[in-house]
């Protein structure tokens, strides 16, 4: 039965199944008791070295290149723009043209303004070289003809004064006789116009008379119309007389004070030329006196105005006089001869004394022209071109240097501003940076200075800058002024550079939920490539040691606060306890406790395959028991 069983089980295939494993349990087991009982192969030790070397310890930032600053860009002088040179997003090198306004204005000022110093220096070596020989003949010749016309002038004034002096004095002395000739011929005239016994009217019984009776002769009445003229002449010829005793002879008085006043200013400016001094107290002086006489002057010629205008009244009536006596009844009388002769000799006189007053009142104009000359030579032209020949002869004054020299640094410092205009014409970058905008075209008017307004703003990249963020962990480690290296992702090698820590955030902010603290580290040369925008990392050193023991991080060990490192001593693993200073990412400074020439253990790395029997995984490894 238990034959047929078995025979049954083994005909299914799940039969078949159990059957063979039960033959391969009976077959293997006696194998795995064997191999469980084995020893294992002892486990070979990772080690590395103990090295001497430079360690620095930074602390990264990562973040993104910014510019450092906007440059708001706009032009010094003021024109229209000719030319711009750059456009919207060109990178730009310092002192590179950017836009240029129209010169022709400021190359004009400029050559005004080199002109003016090259006459400034003329003037300035003519200075120093002081007058030659012909100046000064000129000089001198100059000078005796001003003495010549002074001279001259003053001989002229004296004259002119003396001739007025004498023509009043014979214009005054002439008005009695004048007058005493038109007495005479009204004496002449009452003669021959005396009046006759007037004829009584008839009666009514006288009988009529058809002839009429005899009336006036008509030299009578003549005569009668003739005194008329003559009297009113005669009245004219007393108020010419009044006038000449009072106004006349008191202007004439002021006026020849007048004239001794500028005599004596004339007099005392001579003597103060001749002796040398200073002619400045005896031109003021003589001033005064040529104002009080050019006032006399003026006020002696109305005086004789007034008086002949008296003389022309009489000397119209007599002629009003002289015609009444020639009409047809009495031009043949014999009785007005006198009074003819007398009207004809009165109307010569007249007329000459009319002509004495006239030259009188010319020679007074004349010598106020005089006087005007003689005036501008003590005022100025006298002393002037005397002391441009004592100039000439003396040579150029120290100030008179100065002066010249303060000229020619006057003409340069226009034309450097001249320049200096024409310079700012053109527009440059101050900086190497990035053009971000433009605001004016080709044509337009730019007006000077002023940034509310700009003509370009430029992204200033000669000072760039990667702004980035760390955590409060490390923000205490980092400290303005510490040097770092700043890696540009986009560049990859060429944008290894140099930086420092320019400014960290005093206040965390919240990215994520975690607080961060912004930093920002300048870059000390940019590479070419590096511009805004590309992102990058600061690497901020925050320790530095030189020729110092390190071990890996991998090797260093911790239980609990206890931190040390195994060495391999033997073959073995030994722990070694010491004294770790700074590290970075992959290895850690030993203060003591380890020597060069020692090898520290690893730990063992994660199982990747079995190892073949009895040896190590791959070719060319270290001695048994070790693994480096």
């Amino acid at each position: 039965m238990t034959l047929s069983f078995v025979t049954q089980v083994l005909g299914s295939w799940r039969g078949r199944l159990i059957g063979l494993a039960l033959i391969g349990a009976i077959i293997g087991g006696p194998i795995l008791v064997g191999r469980a009982s084995a020893v294992p192969p002892p486990v070979p030790l990772r080690t590395a070295p103990v090295t001497r070397g430079s360690l620095t310890q930074t602390v990264a930032v990562s973040g993104s290149v910014t510019a450092s600053s906007l440059i708001r860009l706009n032009f010094k002088q003021s024109g229209r723009l000719a030319e711009i040179l750059v456009t919207v997003g060109d990178q730009v090198a310092k002192d590179q043209a950017i836009a240029r306004l129209d010169p022709s204005d400021l190359l004009v000022a400029i050559a005004s303004a080199q002109a003016n110093l090259a006459s400034a220096q003329a003037r300035y070596d003519q200075v120093i070289a002081g007058a030659t020989a012909e100046d000064v003949v000129i000089a001198q010749r100059q000078f005796e003809k001003v003495k010549a016309n002074y001279a001259t002038t003053k001989s002229a004034f004296q004259n002119s004064v003396l001739g007025a002096q004498l023509d009043i004095r014979a214009f005054s002395d002439r008005l009695p006789s004048s007058r005493d000739q038109v007495t005479t011929i009204l004496g002449n005239l009452n003669g021959v116009a005396q009046p006759v016994a007037t004829q009584q009217p008839p009666t009514a019984t006288d009988p009529p008379n058809l002839t009429p009776e005899p009336t006036l002769g008509t030299a009578k009445t003549d005569a009668r119309a003739a005194i008329v003229n003559v009297n009113q002449a005669q009245a004219a010829m007393e108020n010419a007389l009044t006038i000449s005793s009072a106004q006349l002879a008191a202007a004439v008085g002021e006026w020849n004070g007048a004239y001794d006043g500028v005599r004596s200013g004339i007099i005392a400016f001579d003597a103060a030329v001749s002796g040398g001094s200073d002619g400045t107290q005896a031109n003021t002086f003589y001033q005064a006196a040529q104002s009080t006489y050019t006032a006399a002057a003026t006020k002696l010629s109305s005086a004789i105005d007034s008086v002949t205008a008296q003389v022309a009244v009489a000397q119209t009536n007599l002629l009003a006089a002289a015609n009444s006596l020639q009409t047809g009844g009495s031009r043949n009388e014999i009785n007005l001869n006198n009074a003819r002769f007398n009207l004809a000799g009165a109307q010569t006189s007249f007329v000459n004394l009319q002509q004495t007053a006239a030259t009188a009142k010319s020679k007074v104009t004349s010598a106020g022209t005089s006087l005007t000359t003689v005036t501008d030579a003590i005022s100025g032209t006298y002393l002037a071109t005397q002391a441009s020949f004592q100039k000439q002869v003396a040579g150029p004054k120290s100030y008179e240097i100065q002066a010249a020299l303060a000229t020619i640094q006057a003409s340069q410092a226009g034309l450097q501003t001249a320049q200096n205009n024409l310079d700012n014409a053109t527009l440059r970058a101050p900086s190497r940076g990035t053009i971000a905008s433009l605001s004016i075209q080709v044509g337009e008017f730019v007006g000077a200075g002023g940034t509310n307004n700009p003509f370009t703003v430029i992204a200033n990249t000669s000072v760039m800058q990667l702004h980035g963020t760390i955590g409060e962990a490390d923000v205490a480690k980092i400290a303005i002024g510490q040097v770092a290296t700043v890696s540009v992702d986009a560049v990859g090698t060429v944008g290894k550079m140099t930086g420092r820590v320019v400014s960290i955030d005093p206040i965390a902010t919240l990215q994520s939920g975690v607080p961060v603290y912004g930093v920002d580290t300048v870059v000390d040369i940019p590479s070419a490539g590096v511009r805004p925008g590309m992102s990058g990392t600061a690497n901020v050193i925050i320790a530095s040691r030189q020729n110092v023991i390190t071990v890996p991080n991998l090797a260093i060990r911790a239980q609990g606060t206890r931190r040390f490192v195994q060495v391999l001593e033997n073959g073995a693993a030994v722990d070694a306890d010491v004294v770790f200073g700074i590290s970075n990412e992959t290895v850690t400074e030993v203060s003591s406790g380890l020597s060069d020439g020692q090898f520290v253990v690893l730990p063992a790395p994660r199982a990747a395959g079995s190892a073949r029997p009895g040896g190590f995984p791959g070719a060319g490894g270290p001695p048994p028991g070790v693994v480096r």
